[in-house]
């Protein structure tokens, strides 16, 4: 039988890779320099660009937090800076569900009294008839948003570090009463999320941090991503800073709860680390290629919205992710434009410490147009950079070999 190895030969191997010129990463980085707005409290920014199996780009800007400190600047901004992500969490709950879905334990076109208590369904949520985990997905369940109850937004900024649990989450938003009939209209809300996390704790036994650590974070190796423990982080980190008006004024929204955001925006991340866990999400390395295509399906009642997903276009391409807003401003999206130069689309990440930042005019909508008239001018597009040293052992042999890279 003739063998299947061959006899190697090598001392080192030294890769070469692509990066960003200097002319396009100081670009990149003017670019989120003039989206801090002038004169306002401690404004900083984080942003990751990255085209796929080419290359790869971060920046900073501004100010952020050292440790476990409220939002009073202490140190300049870097890119490997944490942050609240806000509403991108339910990207990744959305994501969850339908992994649920995959493995057997329920299915989105369950109606949500199958996995929450009758007095809950009953007595506070008091849909006009029955909601689907589809319809909690989407924003077509018809209930409330918490966010919009005056009292418990008062409540909640007057002791910032306060628990909620989900029942109250819920109560917040329902005792508004129902906006529409389930399944007739569109209306995002943030309860929606919060019945979400319920139901994946019912059906895992598990609460909803540690399913996404197990299921998301351990697998795709995002080491700088969790749902913090505490109501501070102890890294540096982003701080978060909302212009309330009255009787608030500026709320320095730093130091929060964890419990106030539970199921649609307390998961703490990178830029970095964002742009994995979506590039994995649309790789089909988490999720189906059946239950992604139900993500990215935009519901009747909604052009731009699917399952947890935003879709949007630019230019005219498509542009997909979700943004979110937790006493500041962040972004996770993938364009699939499509030139020599970025063959493959982009993703974009970023962070902003302010609440209210316009980040799809003065970041989004500018990157991808940056971007795009570089295939007009691609001369100085990228510069070589020595890479990774790959080092093969045994050697020589006839057998099996080892490599090994940094």
């Amino acid at each position: 039988m003739k063998s299947l190895f061959t006899t190697i030969l090598v001392s080192t191997i030294t890769l070469v890779q692509a990066q960003f010129s200097n002319e396009v990463a100081d670009s990149l980085q003017k670019i989120l320099e003039a989206a801090l707005p002038p004169g306002h409290l401690n404004p900083g920014a984080v942003m990751n660009i990255y085209v796929p199996g080419e290359y790869n780009w971060s920046g900073a800007a501004g100010y952020s937090v050292s440790g476990t400190t409220t939002g009073i600047v202490a140190k300049t901004a870097v890119n490997t800076d944490h942050f609240r992500v806000g509403s991108l969490t339910k990207l990744m709950v959305a994501t969850s569900v339908l992994l649920l879905e995959e493995t057997g334990q329920l299915s989105i076109t369950d109606d949500i009294s199958l996995y929450l208590r009758s007095s809950l369904i009953n007595d506070t949520i008091q849909s006009s008839t029955g909601v689907t985990i589809e319809q909690l997905l989407n924003h077509t369940s018809g209930i409330a948003n918490a966010a919009a109850n005056q009292t418990c937004q008062q409540d909640a900024l007057s002791d910032l570090t306060r628990f909620f649990s989900l029942e109250e989450a819920v109560n917040c938003g329902a005792s508004q009463g129902e906006e529409f009939v389930p399944g007739s209209s569109w209306s995002y809300s943030n309860t929606n999320y919060t019945l979400l996390a319920m139901i994946i704790e019912e059906v895992t036994g598990q609460e909803l941090k540690t399913y996404l650590q197990t299921n998301i974070f351990v697998p795709l190796n995002l080491q700088d991503t969790y749902v913090p423990e505490s109501n501070e982080l102890t890294e540096d980190h982003l701080g978060c800073y909302w212009q309330v008006g009255f009787p608030f004024g500026l709320v320095d929204m730093s130091i929060v709860s964890p419990s106030l955001y539970k199921g649609w925006a307390d998961v703490v991340s990178t830029t970095e680390d964002l742009t994995r866990f979506l590039e994995a999400l649309l790789g089909e390395q988490i999720i189906s290629e059946a239950s992604l295509s139900k993500m990215e399906a935009p519901n009747p009642e909604s052009s731009n919205y699917g399952l947890g997903m935003e879709l949007y276009t630019i230019n005219p391409d498509g542009y997909q992710g979700h943004s979110g807003e937790v006493g500041n401003t962040s972004g996770l999206f993938y364009s699939n434009l499509s030139t020599n130069l970025i063959p493959n689309g982009y993703y974009i990440s970023y962070n902003f410490t302010y609440q209210g930042a316009s980040s799809l005019v003065d970041v989004d909508q500018k990157v991808y147009t940056y971007l795009k008239d570089l295939e007009a001018s691609p001369a100085g597009f990228l510069e070589g950079q020595e890479g990774a040293q790959v080092d093969v052992y045994p050697n020589p042999t006839s057998g099996i070999i080892n490599i090994n890279t940094n």
